[in-house]
């Protein structure tokens, strides 16, 4: 994780916290991880919840920005049931207990192909309804 201060063309600080979260699942239209709530990332987190979020692949890079939430547990089952499905474990909720489990709802997101790497690179925005 770094702490970069990317600034926008008015001067604002864009992003707080750039995390990989290597332990993450896409629920609900969002971006869901955890991590332990002593961490770093996570008090970066509570300070500004200002995030980009990335990949690990240098060949096809996405970055998705947006504010990560805390979530509390209501829809924690959802979140841990994702995320044996798609890393064939079998953790059980009490797994969570001591981590923060983030939701980032994306509000732009890059993407390109290094094959074609002046033909895709993609910026796609994101307007959420707010009622």
């Amino acid at each position: 994780m770094s702490v970069p201060r990317l600034l926008a063309g008015d001067g604002q600080n864009r992003w707080s916290t750039a995390c990989h979260a290597g332990v993450g699942v896409w629920l609900e239209d969002a971006f869901w991880f955890s991590s332990s709530d002593s961490s770093r990332k996570t008090k970066n987190i509570d300070a500004n919840p200002a995030i980009s979020v990335t990949t690990d692949d240098p060949h096809a890079p996405v970055v998705v920005e947006g504010a990560a939430t805390r979530h509390g547990n209501a829809q924690l089952s959802d979140f841990v049931h994702a995320l044996n499905a798609k890393y064939s474990t079998d953790y059980d909720v009490g797994f969570f207990a001591g981590s923060a489990v983030f939701v980032v709802m994306p509000t732009t997101v890059f993407g390109l192909d290094d094959d074609d790497f002046t033909g895709t690179p993609t910026r796609w925005r994101f307007i959420r309804d707010s009622g």
